[in-house]
């Protein structure tokens, strides 16, 4: 049993993190973790600030 507990004590566990925020970038636009990874998107949406502005660029819209 001493092995046991000796062995145990030895093992390190990784902690976890704390899960990072989404950040709000503007009125409009939030980077979170966890829809799109973290890129910029409009908020309450997972459409990509990235891409609207592309389309914008190219004339589509």
């Amino acid at each position: 049993m001493v092995r046991i507990m000796k062995t145990l004590s030895k093992i390190k566990i990784k902690k976890k993190s704390p899960p990072e925020a989404a950040k709000v970038l503007g009125r409009y636009i939030v980077s979170d973790p966890k829809i799109g990874h973290g890129k910029p998107t409009f908020r309450g949406t997972r459409v990509f600030v990235a891409d609207v502005l592309e389309q914008v660029a190219s004339g589509k819209y």
